[in-house]
């Protein structure tokens, strides 16, 4: 099994778990969410490392504008799932843009900008 089939594995097997115990435990869920999300530093730390080793995979096995592709497929779904929960997310929209965006989201947002960069370069040059 190679790296990317591995990730997949993983892929595959932590969506079910969460569709799973969301559905059956929704309150198992948040619970372990707030108890995770609670101290926002270990998240971020964890998140980039995890970013950081499976770009590697990635990106050893993919072209950015294969990257691209899946990363605009993942986001339509994602707002796909947003849609029912559009006065929320709508809130939380207001929220995220106030003044605080750049000095809250720095980080997510270079390295969203460095991707979309690369794989508009990588398209047209």
């Amino acid at each position: 099994m190679t790296a990317i089939e591995v990730l997949a594995l993983i892929f595959g097997l932590v969506v079910l778990e969460k569709m799973i115990v969301g559905v059956l435990w929704p309150k198992v869920c948040l619970k372990h969410a707030r108890r995770f999300l609670k101290h926002k530093t270990f998240p971020v730390i964890l998140y980039l490392v995890l970013a950081v080793i499976i770009g590697i995979y990635v990106f050893n096995s993919m072209s950015i504008v294969q990257v691209a592709a899946v990363m605009l497929l993942s986001w339509i779904l994602l707002a796909l799932c947003l849609v029912p929960y559009s006065e929320t997310a709508l809130k939380l929209g207001q929220v995220m843009l106030g003044k605080d965006m750049v000095k809250k989201d720095w980080l997510a947002l270079a390295i969203w900008a460095g991707l979309a960069i690369w794989a508009i370069l990588a398209v047209l040059l």
